[in-house]
């Protein structure tokens, strides 16, 4: 066989073996980018959902102050749907977590409704009469949410790069709630 005719095989041998490895360099690293982007995307929806708990408490208090003291500021809609998505969706673990922390808000808003009637009806020293019995066991389901979430959060998202910070984020985050 002459040896132009082996140059020509042997290099084209090295194009198909070259044309081959780029091609599975290539699914290789697209297929870790999307895993990469699922985890970050995993990671957005898990700050909101975290972010939807702190969220439900302010808009807990925009209602009380709406109902209770005439307050005119808009309480928009309830996080809790947005709690219910991201929990369906990327965190079913914690639905019935969620479910229980909705559970404790109907006696809550109860108490709001006759909390306002008894202002509007001038018994402005009863106002508050029993919010301690609702308020307490909403306190205690939110946070064993946050709880739940926390313990969660510090294992499916700590890296190498990032230990304790999950931990201490939230832990000063929840000192402030």
């Amino acid at each position: 066989m002459p040896d132009s005719l082996v140059a020509v095989i042997v290099g084209g041998l090295l194009t198909l073996a070259g044309g081959m490895i780029g091609a599975a360099a290539t699914i290789i690293m697209s297929w870790r980018q999307a895993r990469i982007d699922k985890a970050k995307q995993r990671a957005a929806k898990f700050e909101e959902l975290v972010q939807s708990v702190y969220d439900l408490e302010y808009w807990l208090e925009t209602q009380q102050d709406i109902l209770i003291y005439g307050s005119t500021e808009k309480a928009g809609p309830s996080p809790l749907s947005r709690m219910d998505a991201i929990g369906a969706a990327y965190f079913p673990g914690f639905l019935q977590r969620i479910a229980v922390l909705k559970l404790t808000l109907a006696p809550y808003k109860f108490w709001m409704g006759q909390a306002a009637e008894r202002k509007q009806k001038g018994d402005v020293d009863h106002t508050l009469d029993g919010l301690l019995d609702v308020y307490n066991p909403y306190i205690k389901a939110r946070d064993e949410l946050l709880d739940a979430l926390i313990q969660h959060g510090s294992k499916e998202f700590r890296s190498k790069n990032t230990a304790g910070y999950f931990l201490g984020a939230f832990s000063t985050a929840r000192a402030g709630a």
